[in-house]
């Protein structure tokens, strides 16, 4: 058996003396309750109760040492078999000690997620809804593609004008304007209506085999008639298809479709942020589109919309803090896809009256795509505008263009000979 004894110098003050087998228990209180024991066949020290203020001048452990929680769970020091040593330095100050694979959060200088990845998380371009290049207000909207705010576009499932966007400076904390779409007031076509935005091959590549989370805040006006908002991303296997192949279905005509979130949505009079996690995105995907939406019922009351903000589309399972990006950043994004100028070009017939050569008409960036354009003299469609300032109507034009300007305009006829012209234009290279 195990014996403890007393020794005669400093170095065998305390001596256990234990036999091949049996352990040595110390016993403490009226109820005699184990406190420690020294195991005779391991050598293991094991701690019932609890250590206080504990002095350890240069322990060596080898091996793994495990510490019990007070009542559950334990964590385990692991010491590495190769040579060398490791430093685990612990914070001054109390904190939480990660455990691998956590997400360090946003509030913690991390991303909030455990992808690692930060800036320009949010592949939804103009997402805070803070550009409106095309105007403010858009009304009869059907079943053609009709963009409102940059980068969004909406329809309705019917050719009867029924749905309207307007610029909304109804937001949550921390937004300038939202998006209000539904219906006008007295409206009784009762169609199902999305507001979208397709993402170009290029900005969605890298999210094949990844779940992402879209997120957005959104509510119902006071006279809201549909019921649960519908969610839909789609992706397809060819890339950039187009705003107007998407919305077939609706929201799932792509070639080689699959849903990666296609869910519904209760929402309040109260702006709520709603956040969807997708499954894996599917391989091969090189399109990518978002839509939502609802179903409206009767005759639309004044208030019949519903108003969105803050929409973000990111990688990871988490939904973390939206993506603030600088207003130029984001009008740049934007005018990637659509380009306006009022300040007016200017260019002379280079070829007696069918023939305009416009000098140094660059669009602001360089646009996704060689745009289609339409020019604008004194604020009439498809026309131009002479120094004199007679509007002069373009006869079947032709227009030359590249991703990073505006060449030349052919014409039937109607022009003058020697006479300079100016026009304002719109540029789109939307999908």
């Amino acid at each position: 058996m195990s014996s403890l004894s007393t020794g005669t110098t400093t170095g065998t003050a305390v001596v256990l003396t234990a036999d091949t087998t049996g352990d040595c228990v110390i016993k403490t209180g009226a109820s005699a309750t184990t406190a420690l024991t020294i195991s005779g066949n391991t050598q293991s020290v094991t701690l019932t109760g609890t250590l206080v203020s504990p002095t350890i001048s240069a322990p060596t452990i080898s091996g793994s040492t495990t510490f019990p929680g007070a009542t559950s769970g334990s964590v385990t020091l692991a010491i590495p078999a190769a040579a060398g040593s490791t430093t685990l330095t612990l914070p001054s100050t109390s904190g939480t000690v990660l455990q691998s694979g956590t997400a360090v959060t946003e509030a913690q200088g991390g991303t909030g997620t455990t992808t690692g990845y930060y800036g320009f998380k949010n592949r939804i371009i103009n997402g805070g809804m803070s550009t409106w290049q095309r105007g403010t207000t858009f009304s009869s909207i059907n079943n053609q593609i009709t963009y409102g705010s940059d980068r969004f576009f909406a329809f309705t499932t019917g050719a009867t004008a029924q749905a309207q966007i307007i610029r909304s400076t109804s937001v949550p904390t921390g937004f300038l304007y939202s998006q209000q779409f539904g219906r006008a007031s007295g409206i009784t076509i009762v169609e199902r209506q999305f507001l979208c935005q397709c993402i170009e091959s290029s900005n969605m590549l890298d999210l094949v085999g990844q779940t992402v989370t879209v997120s957005f805040w959104a509510k119902a006006g006071a006279n809201y008639s549909g019921g649960n908002l519908i969610i839909k991303l789609s992706t397809g296997t060819t890339a950039d298809q187009s705003s107007g192949t998407f919305s077939g279905g609706p929201c799932t005509g792509y070639t080689g479709n699959q849903a990666a979130i296609n869910t519904t949505q209760a929402i309040t009079s109260t702006f709520t942020k709603y956040t969807f996690t997708s499954s894996a995105i599917q391989a091969g995907a090189l399109s990518m589109g978002l839509g939502i939406g609802y179903t409206p019922t009767g005759t639309a009351g004044a208030d019949d919309n519903i108003y969105i903000t803050g929409c973000q589309l990111e990688v990871g399972s988490t939904a973390t803090s939206f993506d603030y990006r600088p207003y130029g950043t984001e009008l740049a994004l934007c005018q990637r896809y659509y380009d306006t100028n009022t300040d007016e070009i200017f260019g002379a017939p280079a070829n007696g009256t069918a023939n305009i050569q416009w000098g140094g008409a660059r669009f602001t960036v360089e646009m996704r795509a060689a745009p289609s354009v339409v020019l604008y003299g004194n604020g009439a469609v498809n026309s131009v505008r002479s120094a004199s300032g007679v509007t002069t109507g373009l006869n079947s034009p032709s227009i030359g263009t590249t991703k990073k300007g505006l060449g030349y305009v052919n014409v039937s006829s109607g022009l003058s000979s020697g006479v300079f012209y100016q026009a304002g234009y719109t540029a789109s290279a939307e999908l």
